[in-house]
């Protein structure tokens, strides 16, 4: 069964490439971005410096704004879950990553750490990254994407577990202008999006995007709840979802303002938490936002010195109907934070790079309540600080040999710690070729829900939680196989200790949260990517990933096997541009021990761009042939796995002017 899905997916895939690679005569528009300059774009997250991909010590992977248009990515989770290596899971709520083979249901992204230009928008309270809408960005006004493969804490801190997402948006000097953008589709999808970049005569820049979207959703139909007093298990008109988000971007010499507002409010059709089924008064409202401002100078031509302060704050609020004499259950989050870093870049020899920082954060409301109509289940606010210090220095041994050695050590106010070292060789044994061998540790640590929620009969606190841990090795070979042609082979194997999960004590029948695992992830990696002067490119990538519970040998939740990617697009004559994007993801084990099966997607997007891309046009139908598929869900749900959509399509129109 396995071979046979794999094969179908790439003869579909091969296919698509031909079909789009077929001689189309003259060409009257050349491909945006050759391999070279691709290759040679900048990434700043894998060492908070710029460097090209080739010489990050990481596996690191760029998605530019033309892959959004190209392939109709509408959020940074569509868009990452493209990516060797990734996956996706939605429980018609939140939307949740998968990365080499880890992704447990309902962690709210907390492995992950999602940075906007640099600043942190993991929240405080949950750690809880969002990527799909609940993020409020949209893409429009997005320039690229860097992702940063494994753990990154040495320079970023705890939640840096799994990878480093650091979404870059548009200024001057890549895009300038005022673009409106609408987009209708499926489920009653509605959108719009107003984008302007400008640069003054006397030098300072302005980037301003607001964006909204409402879509109704579709009616869903969940076999759990089949009979005739939970309206024969469907829900309707429930899968609503509404949001959206306002931010600035000045600059001015070396200052860098930024702001950021963002509000997502969704109903709940899956009856999560034991509610009722049905009810059209459940949903969930998540609000973020930030300020900061950076400042940024080179002291002189060895030396660059960035120091920047900055406001957090997240909302949370839930709705949750229940059967009479509760009711209505109520929950609600509140958390405000600020800080600082301050971080030296020098170079005190033509072939040594010195980073030295330092970090505080102070976190003076952490506040969780949660009650029904008959009691307060619980009330408290739980503020801490943290602070952290890191040193990193890059030595070019030689014109084709550097070391990266990183050190980075982060306390907590509530006495948890952690000492977080990274390691890296960088070889190039010729212009066309690159291997690096590379070393990590990170740490997670336990949420303020994790550690202190209670309720009485119920749950119990657990402040003696350890931080998570992860300890990781990869070797990875980059390749230039021809001029429009680049190839990447790697292995990883990592290892993650004491991780945080409910259970039940024994001695009292009180659930709490407790280190009670150790997980263990090996894996193989391919991805061949080509971009021609004809106008063609495409991407495959294939993934292994063999992820155990040590001591059980069991295969962990949420966690396909086989992963396989592929796209291709072509330009066309008069600015058409046709692409077509195929994955398959390989069965996996829920939480209630079941086995989801594998499946097998393709989407595709025509574009047409006019009035020298002035007006640009485009036609998505996601999932296109309608294919019926699942992915886990967590413990909050009766269902093992949460259907997702079928077909459905999303027209898109932008005017620049």
């Amino acid at each position: 069964m396995l071979i046979r899905h794999t094969l179908t997916a790439i003869a579909l895939a091969v296919g698509a490439v031909a079909i789009v690679a077929a001689p189309t005569g003259a060409q009257e528009q050349q491909e945006s971005f050759p391999l070279d300059s691709l290759l040679s774009i900048p990434v700043s997250a894998a060492v908070k410096y710029q460097q090209s991909t080739q010489d990050a010590p990481a596996s690191v992977s760029i998605i530019t704004r033309d892959q959004f248009s190209r392939f109709g990515f509408r959020t940074v989770g569509e868009a990452l879950t493209q990516l060797r290596g990734f996956y996706g899971s939605y429980d018609r709520n939140y939307f949740y990553l998968g990365i080499r083979g880890f992704s447990r249901p309902t962690d709210y992204n907390n492995r992950v750490l999602l940075m906007l230009n640099g600043h942190v928008l993991n929240e405080n309270f949950y750690n809880s990254a969002f990527v799909g809408t609940t993020l409020g960005i949209s893409l429009d006004v997005v320039d690229r994407i860097e992702v940063v493969r494994g753990p990154g804490s040495a320079l970023h801190g705890g939640g840096a577990m799994l990878a480093v997402v650091n979404v870059i948006t548009k200024s001057s000097t890549s895009s300038r202008g005022l673009d409106f953008t609408a987009e209708v589709g499926s489920f009653g999808l509605r959108g719009g999006t107003a984008t302007l970049i400008h640069q003054f005569p006397s030098g300072p820049e302005i980037t301003i995007m607001a964006s909204g979207t409402d879509a109704s959703g579709a009616d869903l139909y969940f076999p759990e709840f089949d009979e005739p007093r939970t309206n024969d298990g469907i829900a309707t008109e429930l899968d609503w979802d509404r949001g959206g988000g306002v931010l600035g971007v000045a600059r001015f010499r070396e200052f860098t303002f930024s702001v950021l507002k963002t509000s997502r409010k969704k109903g709940i059709p899956t009856a999560a938490w034991e509610m009722v089924f049905n009810d059209d008064s459940a949903f969930t409202l998540d609000e973020r936002a930030f300020a900061e401002l950076k400042w940024n100078r080179d002291l002189n031509t060895r030396a660059n010195l960035e120091v920047r302060g900055y406001y957090d704050w997240y909302s949370y609020d839930g709705f949750y109907p229940y059967e009479p004499p509760d009711g209505v259950w109520v929950d609600g989050t509140d958390a405000r934070w600020f800080g600082g870093e301050t971080r030296l870049r020098w170079d005190p020899t033509p072939t040594d790079r010195i980073v030295i920082g330092a970090e505080y954060r102070k976190t003076y409301r952490a506040e969780y309540r949660s009650w029904d109509n008959q009691d307060e289940y619980f009330n408290d606010d739980l503020p801490f600080t943290n602070h952290s210090v890191f040193v990193q220095n890059e030595w070019q041994t030689t014109q084709q040999l550097s070391l990266t050695l990183g050190l980075r050590y982060d306390s907590y106010s509530d006495v948890v710690s952690a000492v977080t070292p990274r390691a890296a060789l960088v070889f190039h044994p010729s212009s066309r070729a690159t291997a690096k061998l590379l070393y990590g540790r990170a740490f997670r640590a336990p949420t303020r829900w994790e550690q202190y929620y209670e309720e009485e009969d119920v749950w119990k606190t657990n402040p003696a939680l350890e931080p998570e841990k992860i300890r990781t090795v990869e070797a990875i070979w980059e390749q230039r196989v021809s001029d429009g042609v680049w190839a990447t082979a790697g292995v990883f194997d990592y290892e993650m200790t004491d991780l945080i999960d409910e259970s039940v004590d024994p001695v009292d029948d009180l659930s709490l949260y407790q280190n009670v695992s150790t997980a263990r992830v090996t894996g193989a990696e391919f991805e061949i990517r080509t971009r021609l002067p004809s106008g063609f490119g495409g991407y495959a990538s294939y993934v292994f990933q063999k992820a155990r519970l040590v001591g059980s040998d069991e295969v962990l939740t949420n966690s396909p096997q086989h992963l396989f990617r592929a796209g291709a697009y072509q330009h066309f004559p008069h600015g058409v541009t046709l692409a077509a994007n195929v994955s398959y993801d390989h069965e996996r084990r829920t939480v209630q021990d079941t086995m989801l099966d594998p499946f097998f997607l393709v989407d595709a997007t025509v574009s047409k761009t006019a009035l020298h891309d002035r007006l640009r046009a485009s036609l998505s139908v996601r999932n296109l042939l309608n294919a019926s598929y699942q992915t886990p869900g967590g413990f909050e749900h009766v269902q093992p796995g949460i259907q997702q959509d079928g077909r459905h399509v999303r027209l898109t129109a932008t005017a620049h002017f």
